[in-house]
């Protein structure tokens, strides 16, 4: 990392209102505009354009923070990269900690002997004929064949020839990179007695890792996989060097498990298809998608990938990962099986073609639409509590369909399964819609609705309002007192930014040591925010009415609640 006084001067020297408009076209002062990070289409993302803080207000996504922050979710960068760029920006050379440097040496070291491996792996594919007719059988074609060992650097991992490659001053990364072990007395030796596929990880043009899949089938460890000290699968998405520039074009990615299916994909023309390696998905796997897709193409394979979407108990499952991260993206399913059965992509493109697979795309449904067809497709009722059982295991689905129209297709077909008349289920669908909104989001520190939030935002943003007298404001809280019905969050921001306010007469200071205190960053953020937007509206005349009504409110509200 970076000397902190660096980073903190960096902040200093940034024109904020024109560094954001390298990611804003078209940037006002002072106006709310669309949020960039999840490609909202409302105003609601707002700039303080004197310390470059920021903040999204839709209820789907809610991202704040610093300029620094606001780079790593736009460029999907780390905190290092962020800062870096800043610097770039402003012209400002950053003096390197040791440890910074250090891990940046590291990092050189992996990816220069991962770029080593590729090559010897490489040259070992193309020298053994029956890892060639492996992979000949996986994608069907020569064609296949020659472009998938070269856009996706596919090698052969041979134990007879890895120790040969390997330099003494290479042993530690080559442990690190699990290629090869170390015994107890220092000896080294291949991580595996049989040859294997070797499918490498690569982001940016980068490599970062690899898996390592079995020629023979009768392996017990068919695959083999390690993280590194630098990177883990997890964070991983296999394809997506590949399939970048495609998903940005097109805007949406189609996301599916294996290795093999991602290759099938992308030969048989489906160049936006990412894979996960597995069936789960991580936030950083998601962050990588959320700025490029409107649409995300689940491929569900088998009944367990299913159920992995959905989630079960602890288990949010792949739907709610996705819509945490990417709240506003479209989630249709693609479902290749039927039954128990399981049809991977890469067996499927063996017997399909590009039509084919594109027309299961056009038919895939929406998230909650797909639900409700499997569900009414699989109904068994046999009393009136059945009828109840899948009525509110639809519930939540059919609230979900924002399309009247379709919406009401799917409230006529479950009338229609349920003998249910379609006026009751509409009545049942206002109460759970009213249910829900009693369980909307309430103050952590205590049950405080919105508008309580807000009065306090309010009444402390006012000490960082520019040409406003600061004795009236001081005299005016003297007298109506309001931090006496403030929660714990903002009764400890109040005085902590009463006595910066009494104490210094600079907003610029007072926000750069409020900052430095140990309060809600959110909340802090938010009243800087609120300073920043309501600066245009004060007038002096009439000032002590709006803050008596304010705190007039406060106390009502606290009556009321008790």
């Amino acid at each position: 990392m970076y000397k902190k006084q660096d980073i903190d001067k960096l902040k200093q020297l940034v024109n904020y209102h024109d560094f954001y408009s390298q990611y804003i076209p078209d940037l006002s002062k002072y106006v709310r505009v669309p949020c960039p990070i999840h490609n909202g289409t409302k105003n609601n993302f707002q700039i303080d354009f004197n310390t470059g803080i920021w903040k999204c207000y839709s209820a789907s996504c809610g991202k704040f923070g610093d300029v620094y922050d606001f780079v790593q979710f736009m460029d999907n960068i780390s905190l290092t990269s962020a800062i870096r760029k800043v610097a770039k920006y402003c012209n400002y050379t950053l003096e390197e900690s040791a440890d910074t440097i250090a891990e940046r040496e590291k990092y050189l070291k992996v990816i220069n002997f991962n770029n080593k491996l590729i090559k010897h792996f490489n040259d070992n594919l193309l020298n053994s004929n029956s890892a060639k007719l492996y992979l000949l059988k996986r994608f069907n074609t020569k064609e296949h064949l020659v472009k998938a060992i070269k856009e996706f650097k596919l090698g052969l991992y041979n134990p007879s020839t890895i120790l040969d490659i390997i330099e003494d001053s290479e042993i530690n990364i080559a442990i690190d990179i699990g290629v090869i072990k170390q015994k107890d007395d220092g000896s080294i030796y291949p991580f595996s007695s049989t040859e294997r596929i070797s499918i490498p990880y690569i982001e940016n043009n980068i490599v970062k890792t690899f898996t390592f899949r079995a020629v023979d089938s009768n392996v017990d460890l068919r695959y083999f996989k390690k993280n590194n000290s630098l990177f883990e699968h997890k964070d991983l998405l296999y394809g997506y060097n590949n399939a970048l520039e495609a998903i940005k074009k097109y805007r949406h990615a189609i996301l599916t498990e294996g290795n093999f299916d991602v290759i099938s994909a992308h030969l048989n023309g489906f160049r936006t298809t990412v894979g996960m390696a597995g069936s789960n998905l991580t936030e950083v796997q998601l962050s990588k998608l959320r700025n490029y897709c409107k649409v995300l193409y689940v491929v569900l394979e088998d009944e367990a990938s299913y159920k992995s979407l959905i989630g079960s108990g602890k288990n949010k499952g792949m739907y709610q990962a996705i819509k945490k991260v990417m709240p506003f993206v479209q989630i249709k399913v693609v479902k290749m099986y039927d039954g128990n059965g399981k049809v991977d992509l890469n067996e499927y493109f063996k017997n399909h073609d590009f039509n084919d697979f594109k027309i299961k795309l056009k038919e895939s449904f929406l998230y909650n639409e797909f639900i409700l067809h499997d569900l009414y497709k699989n109904m068994k009722i046999n009393n009136i509590d059945d009828k109840i059982k899948y009525l509110n295991l639809s519930k939540k689905h059919l609230l979900s369909i924002k399309n009247i129209t379709e919406r009401n297709i799917y409230i006529k077909k479950i009338s229609s399964l349920l003998g249910i008349p379609i006026e009751d289920i509409n009545n049942e669908l206002k109460k759970a819609k009213r249910t829900e909104l009693k369980k909307e989001v309430i103050d952590s520190d205590d049950k405080y609705d919105d508008r309580i939030i807000t009065v306090q935002k309010v009444l402390c943003s006012f000490m960082l309002f520019e040409n406003i007298d600061k004795q009236n404001l001081i005299n005016l809280f003297d007298k109506y007192k309001p931090q006496q019905h403030f929660n714990e969050t903002y009764l400890n921001i109040f005085n902590e930014l009463m006595f910066l306010y009494i104490t210094n007469d600079d907003k610029k200071n007072i926000i750069e040591q409020l900052l430095l205190k140990d309060l809600k960053k959110q909340a802090v953020y938010d009243i800087i925010l609120k300073a920043d937007a309501s600066q245009a509206f004060y007038n002096e005349d009439g000032f002590e009415n709006i803050i008596k009504n304010q705190v007039e409110y406060l106390v009502k509200q606290k009556q009321d609640l008790h």
